[in-house]
């Protein structure tokens, strides 16, 4: 069965734009970059290149934009390691993708030169408040960052990390038992499940577990060692031979919050906010560390201070997204300009032709 996902490879977080796209490109062997076109029009040419390709019977994985969860910005066909990304998902990353073939693919034959010119400095100054606003976002969720560290600490003081090492022992036993992976080759990848959006915290973990045979969701407050559990069970399984894919935290890249362990049927994730996730079903087991690692009696001596540690966390993401709401409706003022200097016939040609591009070497297979 032909499975089409959905989930993020970049992300507005804590320490700015972060993308794992330069890590996804070493395995791609040709890589579209499509140059030229708003949002707006980038995210529909993507949607029409991945109707062509369903023709094909492929895998489709679409990256959803960070700035516009309803927009896509690029997509995957996994097997036959094939990409197809907007320019702005590339043009600020210190990255050259010499390990496979770029093609640039210019949508700026498709703009009436002198409409084009007329406009120039107004989308010039909105492009420069997008950014602003944005990197003003960057700087909410780093000072979110600093009240969520704080609260962490604390629990931290209280961690007892000789029980959360049984908790994992146990775990590893109850996953792998004597279990080893098929692939020679073991590979694993790291992208994101979800995102700060204009919208808030989105993500798609539902969706991509779906199919899953078992999930262990992950409670805990901060610090309880949720992350470092996960990526114990990662490392014991790619050793076991296994592909394991990492999801990172679209606020705190550093940090993991689900791994799936796909020769298994299995994820591990974090159900703690913003992406509360609680058992639906008799395929979820839940594993609280708060209850095995932590001494409850840290919330009575210090609830004040983490009371106030959780209200300015999200009195920052709180300002955070609305800075990020800014940057979508100034983005939304920049696609209508595009809409106006867009010549729609030559915009059309040049998708189709893009789509050829894509389409032929696949009818040759």
């Amino acid at each position: 069965m032909k499975m089409h996902r959905r989930f993020y490879v970049s992300g507005h977080t804590r320490v700015g734009y972060y993308s794992v796209l330069p890590e996804l490109a070493k395995k791609f062997e040709c890589l579209f970059v499509l140059k030229g076109l708003s949002m707006k029009q980038g995210h529909e040419t993507i949607k029409k290149i991945g109707n062509a390709l369903k023709q094909n019977h492929h895998s489709i994985d679409y990256f959803h934009s960070p700035s516009n969860n309803d927009y896509v910005e690029g997509l995957r066909i996994p097997e036959l390691k094939l990409a197809v990304v907007t320019y702005d998902m590339v043009k600020d990353l210190n990255t050259h993708f010499e390990e496979q073939s770029v093609i640039i693919i210019n949508f700026n034959k498709a703009l009436d030169e002198e409409k084009a010119i007329q406009f120039k400095k107004q989308i010039s100054q909105l492009q420069n408040e997008r950014a602003y606003q944005i990197q003003l976002a960057y700087e909410r969720f780093s000072q979110a960052k600093e009240h969520h560290e704080m609260k962490e600490q604390i629990y931290l003081s209280a961690m007892d990390f000789s029980k959360a090492d049984e908790v994992t022992d146990k775990l590893k036993k109850a996953i792998f038992q004597s279990k080893k992976g098929k692939r020679k080759t073991r590979t694993s990848e790291e992208i994101f499940f979800g995102a700060a959006t204009p919208k808030g915290a989105v993500h798609f973990i539902e969706e991509l577990t779906s199919e899953l045979k078992t999930r262990y969701i992950i409670k805990g407050r901060s610090g309880s060692g949720k992350s470092t559990l996960m990526r114990k069970i990662a490392t014991e399984a790619i050793h076991r031979g296994m592909n394991v894919t990492y999801f990172l935290c679209g606020f705190d890249p550093s940090s993991v919050d689900m791994i799936i362990i796909e020769d298994l049927g299995i994820a591990i994730l974090d159900g703690t906010a913003p992406h509360v996730i609680n058992p639906t079903s008799d395929r979820d087991k839940v594993i609280d560390m708060f209850e095995f690692c932590i001494d409850p009696s840290i919330e009575e001596t210090d609830m004040s201070v983490i009371t106030q540690c959780d209200t300015n966390y999200k009195s920052c993401m709180k300002e955070g997204t609305a800075h990020l709401m800014k940057a979508k409706e100034v983005q939304d003022v920049i696609d209508e300009y595009y809409d106006l200097i867009t010549v729609k016939e030559q915009l059309e040609i040049i998708q189709n032709d893009a789509i050829q591009k894509l389409i032929e070497p696949l009818n040759q297979n």
